[in-house]
C-alpha cells in the first residue's frame, strides 16, 4: 500500500503482489477550511497577545477552532481507515505494521 499525502488530497494506492493494483483512491483535503481556523486562530492570538491565556472567552474561541481542524483530519483519516478494512476482508487478507524509526 502507498498512501501519498499532499496538500490538497491523499492519494491510497493498494497494490497486490500477484495481481497488481486493485485499488486507487483520491481523498480530497479541505486545506481552505483548515487554513481559515488556523488563521482565525492567528488573529485572536495577535489582537490579544498579552491576555489571550487567562481569557476564558479567548480560550474557548481557541479551543472550538482547534476541534474543528481536528474534526476534519479525524473525518480525513475514518475514510482512509474504512476503505482499508474494506479491502483487506475483501481479499482475506492482514494487515502488518511496520516500525519505520527504527
Amino acid at each position: 500500500m502507498v498512501i501519498d499525502v499532499n496538500f490538497d488530497s491523499v492519494i491510497l494506492a493498494i497494490v497486490v503482489l500477484n495481481s497488481g493494483l486493485i485499488k486507487l483512491k483520491r481523498f480530497r483535503t479541505p486545506p481552505r477550511e483548515i487554513l481559515t481556523h488556523n488563521i482565525w486562530i492567528e488573529r485572536i492570538q495577535k489582537r490579544y497577545s498579552k491576555s489571550w491565556s487567562f481569557a476564558w472567552s479567548i480560550k474557548r474561541f481557541i479551543k472550538k477552532h482547534s476541534e474543528r481542524i481536528g474534526n476534519i483530519f479525524l473525518g480525513l483519516y475514518s475514510q482512509g481507515e474504512d476503505l482499508i478494512a474494506e479491502l483487506v476482508a475483501k481479499h482475506s487478507s492482514s494487515i502488518v505494521l511496520e516500525d519505520l524509526v527504527n
